[in-house]
């Protein structure tokens, strides 16, 4: 169950980031035409439905004059990288590993040699994204100091307040469903979020990677296993059996409003255990330890 926890942390943490980039990555192509916008929702919708090679000579008859000419995948990637690097916990992570900046370009460049739907672009492109930010994120969250955990999940239990009451089903798709965040625009993660919400949720995730340790620190490894026991209990308590697979990652589905809100409630709910507890930094740091 920590493992599914810990996980719904991270995925919220760097949601914003991927919905930015995915959008980036689609659009990039269809910027220079005089109807941007609206061409790149055309022209996507019908990629998706009939892909690319197809789609293409069908539509030019119509709308030759609009189409871009095409971009090398170069020229694609720079500007993908640019928006990227926009985003505070992703130019952090590029700061600290810049190794990873290369990786992503030249996985992402295979994506868009191989593939000529802009759907399967999306869906690798953001398991890839989910895949790096995920995993490195995660190390610095075990090495973070603790006044840095600490002010980032308060936060997050913000957050998942604000959303319980407002949002409750993207509440629980942020935290419990990743993919389906490859399908929202940076302007639509904002729009539920909250603009100002978004950027400070990534900035105290970048001050995580920024200010992380070389190593784990030393901690009470049974005293902080006994306080997840505790937020374990409370639990069982908030949801029942019938509702306590909600919280893991691309399993159990809400029915209701209700149902979703009761999810993210009791994620709150745990989070807000550890992070009032004796020693919180150490609560919270065991978590992503036992997390991946």
């Amino acid at each position: 169950m920590w493992e599914q926890i810990g996980a719904a942390a991270i995925y919220g943490a760097i949601g914003g980031g991927v919905g930015a980039l995915l959008g980036a990555l689609l659009a990039t192509p269809f910027r220079r035409t005089r109807f941007a916008q609206t061409a790149t929702t055309i022209l996507t919708v019908a990629f998706v439905v009939i892909g690319i090679n197809v789609a293409e000579p069908l539509l030019k008859p119509y709308i030759g004059q609009y189409l871009p000419q095409p971009a090398s995948q170069d020229e694609v990637l720079d500007a993908f990288l640019t928006e990227a690097r926009e985003d505070p916990m992703l130019t952090a992570l590029f700061a600290k590993e810049p190794v990873r900046e290369g990786e992503l370009r030249a996985t992402l460049k295979e994506i868009l040699e191989t593939e000529t739907r802009a759907d399967k672009v999306r869906d690798r492109a953001f398991k890839v994204i989910k895949d790096l930010t995920g995993s490195r994120f995660i190390y610095y969250l075990k090495r973070g100091r603790d006044e840095d955990l600490i002010a980032f999940t308060n936060f997050m239990i913000e957050m998942m307040d604000y959303l319980t009451e407002y949002e409750p089903q993207f509440c629980h798709r942020f935290y419990y469903d990743p993919m389906f965040l490859a399908t929202m625009s940076l302007e639509d993660i904002k729009a539920k979020m909250g603009a100002d919400r978004q950027s400070r949720q990534q900035e105290l995730a970048a001050d995580v990677i920024v200010n992380a340790f070389d190593e784990i620190p030393s901690y009470d490894v049974d005293a902080a296993q006994a306080r997840l026991v505790e937020a374990g209990q409370l639990l069982n308590e908030l949801l029942g059996q019938e509702l306590i697979g909600l919280l893991t990652v691309g399993g159990q589905k809400p029915q209701s409003d209700e149902e979703a809100a009761a999810a993210c409630n009791a994620t709150a709910r745990l989070f807000e255990h550890l992070a009032e507890s004796e020693k919180p930094g150490e609560s919270i740091r065991h978590l992503y330890t036992l997390s991946g």
